[in-house]
């Protein structure tokens, strides 16, 4: 949950991995191994490449269901799935209208609102009945909290300008072994570092509820989930379909008065959306059962019947026809090779091949078109026989001055043009030089090998206290090595503290990792890989 949606930094993304990793060893290669591609999956650039730090609030594949439903391996002619999706439309409309109006209603319902809390009963006057569900069930689950406000702010809180920090936790727990639930309160407004609900949904979540001692506060709800005074007022009136039996109305909500300027609804005789029926129509659009798909004739007074497509076979081409195509095509070729001798001796070749490859007279005429075209010189009858190929070697001549032999190459000259082998360092990249002698990789520290392994275990020892959860059991799967800073002893084991090195000798922005002697050594083969180094820091 933290690495696909709720993280935004990508430094907290490392250490949700590192986290994730430690939990679930069994895990930890196969999550080391996704988060080479966190670029196309990890939350924080999901949303900076994709999405441009936005979120959406709910989904909308779901308009697209008539199509999908109705248009899946069976045959339909296009104005009868046009016309359900009409209807479909006119029915959402119809569901949306009859929801904003009962929503509106229950804000002054006795009986609803006696059943519900202050706090839901302020929510409702300003938002919509989904959002007001919502917030009950929110409210629920902050009973489950309790909370403390924090006595000192850090200096990263103080520049933030956050006023006031509270502490949230489970009750009947211990508050040390939980995580720390953090809500901050910034510019009159509560913001929960910890599931980042509210920025993501617009809504408060449970740890700011509990803060705000299940109070209803209007500047946690997003303008999105806010009603207006003229939502419902401006929702266009959709006339009713004809019923089959004679039948009421599909949309029988009874009218409410929620003041202001009375409006008319449009006569709705003979009207289906914006489809005009017949004077004597007496039947709907018929919808889901046997035919559908089907155009009903007696709704438009004079109906497009859409037929099935099917494909003509194409007519068999006579000589005649060929032939005269082929000559129209030739003639524009004749008037334009004609209007220059270079384009004639061009294209005159090329023809004489076309046509000895397609005729195939004999051998002989295929022979002396290709040579034609390739400017070579075909050998006289006499000289056919004693040559297999039939063809001369090409007129053209070794020019003057020229030798039959490769020229020598002086020594100063193999010298000055010979390729030079230039070597780059397997550890930062450059040129000119190899990780034995590499300025980079010694600044970074003492690089291990296999006669140096031993000197890893000579890292002093430092002043932490650490214990088994805090052990990483594998190394990232991106770094090329690691600093090691010091050790510390978990139940008198030692665990070395390293930094992660990238390729290019780039620290990676994350918090350092700790591991036991046996995943470093196996990672590194004990000094002898050429792709996974240790450094020693600081010496």
């Amino acid at each position: 949950q933290h690495l696909v949606k709720n993280t935004t930094s990508k430094q907290e993304w490392d250490a949700r991995l590192n986290e994730a990793c430690r939990k679930w060893p069994g895990a930890a290669e196969y999550l080391q191994q996704l988060s080479l591609s966190k670029e196309r999956w990890g939350n924080p650039w999901r949303i900076e490449n994709f999405t441009l730090d936005m979120e959406a609030s709910s989904v909308v594949e779901g308009s697209f269901s008539a199509f999908q439903r109705h248009l899946g391996g069976q045959v339909h002619s296009f104005t009868g799935v046009v016309q359900q999706h009409l209807q479909k439309d006119e029915d959402k409309t119809r569901e949306e209208r009859r929801q904003r109006v009962k929503a509106r209603v229950a804000v002054y319902d006795e009986a609803v609102q006696g059943m519900r809390t202050k706090a839901a009963r302020e929510c409702s006057m300003k938002c919509s009945v989904k959002v007001v569900d919502n917030f009950i069930k929110t409210n629920l689950a902050a009973q489950e909290y309790s909370y403390e406000e924090m006595a000192v702010l850090s200096a990263e809180q103080q520049a933030r300008g956050v006023t006031k920090a509270y502490l949230v936790y489970l009750k009947g727990q211990d508050k040390e072994s939980q995580p720390r639930r953090v809500v901050e309160f910034r510019d009159g407004v509560y913001y929960c570092k910890w599931c980042k609900r509210d920025i993501n949904s617009g809504q408060p979540c449970k740890h700011i509820q509990r803060v705000c001692d299940f109070e209803f506060n209007e500047s946690q709800f997003h303008n999105h989930w806010k009603l207006n005074d003229t939502e419902v007022k401006s929702i266009p009136a959709i006339s009713p379909a004809p019923q089959r039996n004679g039948g009421s109305s599909i949309d029988d909500t009874p009218a409410a008065d929620f003041g202001g300027a009375d409006f008319d609804l449009p006569d709705e005789t003979g009207v289906v959306g914006a489809v005009e029926l017949h004077p004597n129509a007496t039947d709907n659009v018929q919808v889901g059962g046997e035919g559908v798909g089907e155009f009903v004739s007696d709704l438009v007074a004079n109906p497009l019947i859409a037929k099935r497509y099917t494909a003509k076979k194409a007519k068999r081409l006579s000589s005649t026809t060929m032939h005269n195509v082929l000559l129209d095509k030739f003639k524009q070729l004749a008037s334009t090779a004609s209007r220059s001798k270079e384009t004639y001796h061009k294209l005159l070749p090329v023809v004489n091949y076309m046509i000895a490859n397609i005729q195939n007279v004999g051998e002989e005429e295929l022979k002396g078109a290709a040579a034609s075209y390739l400017d070579l010189t075909v050998a006289d009858g006499k000289n056919i026989i004693n040559n297999s190929q039939g063809i001369l070697p090409s007129t053209r001549k070794r020019g003057e001055g020229g030798t039959c032999m490769k020229r020598k190459i002086s020594g100063v000259e193999a010298v000055v043009t010979a390729k030079r082998h230039i070597s780059t360092c397997d550890l930062c990249k450059g040129i000119g030089h190899n990780k034995a002698n590499c300025a980079a990789a010694k600044q970074i520290g003492k690089r291990l090998t296999k006669t140096t392994w031993e000197l890893i275990k000579t890292v002093s020892v430092l002043d932490e206290t650490k214990s088994s959860a805090d052990i990483d059991p594998c190394v990232a799967k991106d770094a090329i090595g690691i600093q090691v800073v010091g050790k510390v002893f978990v139940l008198n084991s030692a665990v070395y503290k390293a930094n992660i090195i990238l390729r290019g000798l780039s620290m990676k922005d994350c918090q350092p990792m700790y591991f036991k002697y046996t995943t470093v050594a196996l990672w590194a083969s004990e000094g002898q890989s050429n792709s996974h180094y240790v450094f020693l820091h600081g010496k």
